[in-house]
């Protein structure tokens, strides 16, 4: 989910926070990692007949689908958007011969 800011003016940054775990004691082995990134970022480019944006972040540059052209219409080149996203890994150790489930 990201929030936008019109017109800008904040810097842009990265925060990065992090979580892992593992089966408790007697469990079949496994772990887990997430990490969630919050970021600013400066909008760099509105690529209407695309439906895309572009995004200038502290440490990369995207280019992002908007699917709402409702939405869209509401972004200039200069304004900035704040949000969060979050990647994970699980991890799990099954018998041979078993089927992992998805």
């Amino acid at each position: 989910m990201m929030t936008l800011k019109k017109g800008g003016g904040e810097l842009r940054e990265r925060v990065d926070s992090s979580q892992q775990g593992s089966a408790a004691p007697g469990q079949k082995p496994g772990a887990y990692v997430t990490k969630d990134v919050a970021f600013i970022a400066d909008v760099q480019q509105v690529d209407r007949k695309k439906g895309t944006i572009t995004l200038r972040g502290a440490l990369r540059t995207v280019t992002l689908k908007v699917k709402d052209p409702q939405q869209l219409k509401l972004i200039s080149k200069g304004d900035q958007v704040e949000g969060v996203y979050s990647e994970a890994m699980a991890i799990a150790v099954v018998p041979a011969g078993a089927k992992a489930r998805k």
